[in-house]
């Protein structure tokens, strides 16, 4: 009953890295704030009201860059650390993962972690790849089949390291 869709290409003439943001209401789709780079092959995180638009191409050029949506407009945010295109993504707007991708020397299995404000690199898929497909949590997720050289059907499992708090007492 709620979605939102961004950026993408235009139908011929071909023109890659749109700008263009609608909102499905359950009935119709309504175009509402664009964003602010135009860009395709994206990765999407989040809800209709609470989004982020991270990575992508525009012409070409692999991005780094990441924008979060409010439900009203696109504002910029930390940018991821490495550019890619097609990766596989799982989470929402405040806490998502980000793997594997395409940039211009071939594809990764770069993996990081977004907690809402800044990212951090963490442990590579085994296979790097674009083109899969993801689902999951930052906490628990998997990406499943895609593309290297060629397609391949490997399914990888990403599970969040255990975070031991220690509470430290000085006298």
């Amino acid at each position: 009953t709620a979605a939102i869709m961004f950026g993408g290409y235009t139908a011929a003439p071909l023109v890659p890295g749109i700008t263009n943001t609608e909102s499905w209401d359950g009935t119709s789709w309504t175009i509402v704030n664009a964003m602010n780079t135009g860009k395709n092959e994206s990765t999407g995180f989040g809800v209709q009201t609470a989004a982020l638009s991270a990575t992508g191409q525009a012409a070409g050029t692999y991005l780094t860059n990441v924008e979060s949506w409010d439900g009203t407009s696109w504002t910029e945010v930390a940018e991821v650390n490495t550019a890619v295109a097609d990766a596989g993504q799982a989470g929402l707007s405040t806490s998502g993962i980000k793997f594997g991708g395409a940039n211009g020397g071939g594809v990764t299995g770069a993996t990081e972690f977004y907690n809402g404000t800044t990212w951090t690199e963490l442990s590579d898929l085994a296979t790097g790849r674009s083109i899969g497909a993801s689902s999951g949590t930052s906490d628990s997720a998997l990406f499943a089949g895609g593309y290297t050289t060629g397609s391949v059907a490997t399914v990888e499992e990403w599970t969040a390291p255990d975070v031991v708090i220690n509470t430290l007492t000085t006298s």
